[in-house]
């Protein structure tokens, strides 16, 4: 499988610039942690694990089955690993894994063909301090900010719920836009509200925040549309259009099309995606440059700050610490 999401959770710091200086200081164990996390995450981008997946996508394997191969696959790249235990989430396997001596939570679909190397519970709210992220971006005196994310993924809405604050913030000062990772993991009602958010966001942008805080919340984009005042009769001609311009209707009907026979097309900003390597929602970059701190709204104004030229006195105003946890994996 050759696209799906690269999800995991952030440790969220607070007080930037102390633990910025206690980044130098990070242990062997710690950047182990890390390349084995980038090991998972990358075993998904070659058609599952590999070719020795016995029934191919689509073919449901037994918990055992899917911590062997997953196993398998560690140790090939050159790992020591060893399975734990395993037990059936539904759509998952939760896979208790042991790898170098430290022990790591996760998850794998039912075909072994998507590794996700961590979950989070999305019934509470996790308090960590803010920003580890140590990306440099370049300075501009409009900083352009995008977030890709499919609406229905729930890591994708903990970077939402953490950006929105941050819109308010810096209104007009910064370019900050939702866009959308270039295929389908939740059905035809993501299809649905991708369409809409981005007709929302392009048509009358300043309700735009104010609709998907709402939405994600009630999931009842009806009631939320009438909070916030959205105009339906823009949104339908504008969801037309799109569906047009960019197939939609035709790429999700086109189901020989759809990634590994499963995950449609979504093509409103696929070439931009392409050309970033989006693989995964939630993916963000400043000024080009991919993110990869903390999803609280403290931490991304102060990278988001931090790429300024000048950046402005809202800079200055503290903001949440706190973000809301993700449940899971998007392949579920």
């Amino acid at each position: 499988m050759s696209e799906e999401e690269h999800e995991s959770s952030h440790e969220h710091k607070e007080h930037t610039h102390k633990k910025k200086i206690k980044l130098k200081k990070i242990q062997m164990w710690q950047i182990a942690t890390g390349v084995l996390g980038l090991l998972l995450i990358i075993s998904i981008l070659t058609h599952g694990f590999g070719p020795a997946c016995a029934g191919g996508a689509g073919a449901q394997l037994s918990g055992q089955e899917a911590g062997d191969k997953v196993v398998s696959y560690i140790n090939d790249q050159g790992g020591a690993a060893t399975l734990e235990s395993v037990e059936d989430k539904g759509n998952l396997y939760n896979l208790k894994l042991m790898v170098s001596g430290r022990e790591f939570d996760s998850y794998v679909t039912k075909d072994g063909s998507l590794l996700f190397p961590q979950g989070i519970d999305l019934t509470g709210t996790t308090e960590a301090p803010a920003q580890t992220s140590s990306e440099e971006f370049p300075k501009t005196a409009k900083p352009k900010v995008d977030l890709f994310i499919m609406t229905y993924c729930p890591y994708g809405i903990q970077a939402q719920q953490g950006l929105y604050p941050v819109m308010k913030l810096l209104g007009d000062d910064a370019e900050i836009n939702i866009k959308w990772v270039p295929y389908i993991m939740h059905g035809l009602e993501e299809i649905d509200e991708n369409n809409r958010q981005y007709c929302i966001q392009k048509e009358q942008k300043s309700k735009y925040v104010d609709y998907v805080e709402c939405f994600v919340g009630s999931k009842d984009a009806e009631a939320c549309g009438e909070e916030a005042g959205i105009d339906e009769d823009k949104v339908e001609a504008c969801i037309e259009e799109a569906d047009e311009e960019f197939q939609i209707t035709e790429d999700y009907e086109a189901k020989d099309t759809w990634l590994s026979g499963r995950f449609p097309i979504y093509r409103v900003d696929k070439e931009e995606a392409d050309s970033l390597g989006v693989r995964g929602s939630p993916t963000m970059f400043i000024n080009g440059v991919q993110y990869g701190g903390a999803r609280t709204p403290e931490a991304y104004k102060t990278a988001i700050c931090n790429a300024f030229e000048e950046p402005p006195e809202e800079c200055g105003e503290a903001l949440s610490a706190t973000g809301a946890a993700a449940s899971g994996g998007c392949g579920g």
